[in-house]
């Protein structure tokens, strides 16, 4: 059964022009692992990586019917990739715990055109 579905629309001059650092954004929107990925990232597509990430995780967050809240913040979700290249996501915390006790899974679809990221989402469980 779906939970929830969920979708957000990211600019990335939003991210390319922000006030707040790119690096201390990332350090609080990013796993650890992700982290990793990001400094690796070349400089000129850094803004890029960090608004997709940004709407990957609102979309799910929406998916799951909270937005980003104190269950579901922003480390409680991890975006990796499988070896086509699609995004796999893992949660921790206390939302790895009610996925687990949902049985839930999340498929995402994340996809960038000139200056516009757009993920969407879905959470299904077992009902």
């Amino acid at each position: 059964m779906i939970l929830g579905i969920g979708t957000d629309i990211a600019s990335i001059e939003r991210f390319r022009n922000s006030r707040v650092e790119l690096d201390k954004l990332a350090s609080k929107i990013l796993t650890d692992f992700e982290f990793a990925e990001y400094q690796n990232t070349k400089d000129h597509i850094k803004d890029t990586f960090i608004a997709k990430k940004w709407s990957a995780k609102e979309a799910i967050s929406k998916a799951w019917g909270t937005g980003i809240t104190a269950i579901t913040t922003w480390k409680s979700m991890e975006i990796r990739h499988n070896m086509a290249g699609a995004p796999v996501v893992y949660f921790y915390g206390s939302l790895k715990n009610s996925a687990d006790n949902l049985g839930a899974r999340c498929y995402l679809s994340i996809s960038d055109e000139q200056d516009t990221v757009v993920s969407y989402s879905i959470i299904e469980y077992q009902g």
